[in-house]
């Protein structure tokens, strides 16, 4: 299984529920990571291998476990220490039995390990229908997904439609067939610097999964895919959506406004299965836009301080 795949099933699954109790009200659902390590460790090594690695953490109370996996350290709840970079000290391995040994950490275990494997059939379940309701002649599963994973999960890019030739092709979004980034990817990634994110970590998807035969047929499209494109907010569950333009801002929130630069920049709200999500509206980083660049720069230094709140 992808790693990066893997941390988003555990994202979703994360809850208060599944925390060690000893961080009380620390947990919440923008950290999610929080008091998660343990378990995740042992779940972590059930899929990927590898073994379990334990230590103290200087000036914090508890101890942290992660996985090292194929002579690498791979640890899925380093978020949870913010951007503080944790010192360790006794490092060492622990076999997963010796810490299902409390009873309390063996149930919060089975939980979070019964609800990352339903998000994964969730995840089939939701490609499956996609395939099914798809009406043009292109494959758009050649890669299997319709879903960029990258490792950033707080964050869900939506574009517009995906080209025959863009990711779905190279398995990697922004990139063409030569391995090269395209120009949209280009100007994104000068605006993801202001996140200190990598483009390829991104995550990413588009509100219309097929290939339109012409770009009239797209509104209609939209009201199409409405439906899994919520299905898949709702298994990513990110923290905050970036629609890139204003065709998937309008699949999301509909006729609900005039002019595109009357939203852009602004946050909105949707509810899913009574989650809210924060929608913020940007201008589509492609180059033939004036606004690409400059008219967003200001757009992500206010999710910046989003992420950062």
């Amino acid at each position: 299984m992808n790693q990066n795949f893997l941390q988003h099933l555990l994202w979703s699954s994360w809850s208060k529920e599944t925390a060690y109790k000893g961080v009380g009200d620390s947990w919440n659902y923008n950290n999610r990571a929080t008091g998660q390590c343990a378990i995740t460790s042992i779940l972590v090594q059930e899929i990927l291998g590898g073994y379990i690695k334990k230590a103290d953490v200087e000036n914090y109370k508890f101890s942290h476990y992660w996985n090292y996996i194929d002579g690498e350290d791979v640890d899925f709840t380093i978020s949870q220490f913010s951007k503080n970079t944790p010192s360790y000290i006794n490092i060492k391995l622990v076999d997963k039995d010796r810490i299902l040994l409390n009873e309390e950490t063996k149930k919060q275990y089975e939980i979070l390990r019964k609800k990352v494997y339903e998000n994964m059939d969730i995840y089939k379940n939701i490609e499956k229908n996609i395939q099914q309701l798809c009406q043009c002649n292109e494959n758009i599963h050649q890669l299997g997904s319709s879903i960029h994973f990258g490792k950033n999960c707080n964050l869900l890019f939506i574009g517009e439609v995906p080209a025959k030739d863009g990711w779905r092709t190279t398995g990697k979004a922004w990139i063409n067939e030569k391995g090269n980034i395209i120009p949209s990817g280009k100007i994104l990634q000068q605006l993801l610097e202001y996140l200190n994110i990598n483009l390829m970590d991104i995550t990413f998807t588009e509100a219309v999964k097929c290939f339109p035969k012409d770009r009239k047929e797209l509104l209609s499209m939209g009201k199409l895919w409405q439906k899994i494109l919520y299905e898949q907010i709702d298994f990513l569950s990110p923290n905050i959506i970036i629609t890139l333009g204003d065709f998937p801002t309008k699949a999301l929130l509909g006729n609900t406004y005039k002019k595109f630069t009357d939203v852009v920049g602004k946050e909105f709200f949707i509810e899913i299965k009574n989650q809210k999500y924060i929608i913020i509206p940007t201008y589509h980083p492609s180059p033939i836009s004036p606004q690409s660049l400059k008219g967003n720069i200001d757009i992500y230094k206010k999710i910046n301080k989003l992420l950062n709140t």
